[in-house]
């Protein structure tokens, strides 16, 4: 799936991406969840730490998902809570390669420690790439 940035002014508020013209810029969706109720994109952007952006800030360039991913939907309540860390994240759907899912840890790396989900991500990214 690729998207491009359809409102820069928002899009770069909500951001701090410096130096980096999103008008021009497509990006690949590693996968897509909603959170209460809204849809955002696992985007890595300019070789950053995987981050969850909220979808409305983008255009759909080509709405094709790989064949491998696979999705999951949880209850109306339901909260993702993980020992290791001390929040818990309210998620309705999550689509994304299996990798990503089953690994309950990842979706709470991606916000308490970036750096350890950016390896995994760019492990899972370059196994499905070799395929």
């Amino acid at each position: 799936m690729l998207v491009k940035g359809d409102d820069m002014k928002k899009l770069e508020k909500l951001n701090a991406w410096f130096d980096v013209s999103f008008d021009s810029l497509e990006l690949e969706v590693f996968a897509i969840a909603k959170f209460s109720k809204t849809i955002k994109y696992l985007l890595i952007i300019e070789n950053s730490w995987p981050e969850w952006v909220d979808s409305r800030y983008f255009k759909v360039l080509d709405e094709s998902v790989p064949i491998y991913w696979i999705s999951n939907k949880y209850n109306f309540f339901f909260k993702l809570k993980n020992n290791k860390y001390d929040f818990s994240i309210p998620i309705r759907s999550y689509m994304g390669p299996p990798e990503f899912i089953e690994n309950s840890e990842f979706l709470f790396d991606i916000y308490d420690n970036p750096s350890k989900a950016h390896e995994f991500s760019i492990k899972v990214i370059e196994k499905h790439k070799e395929k």
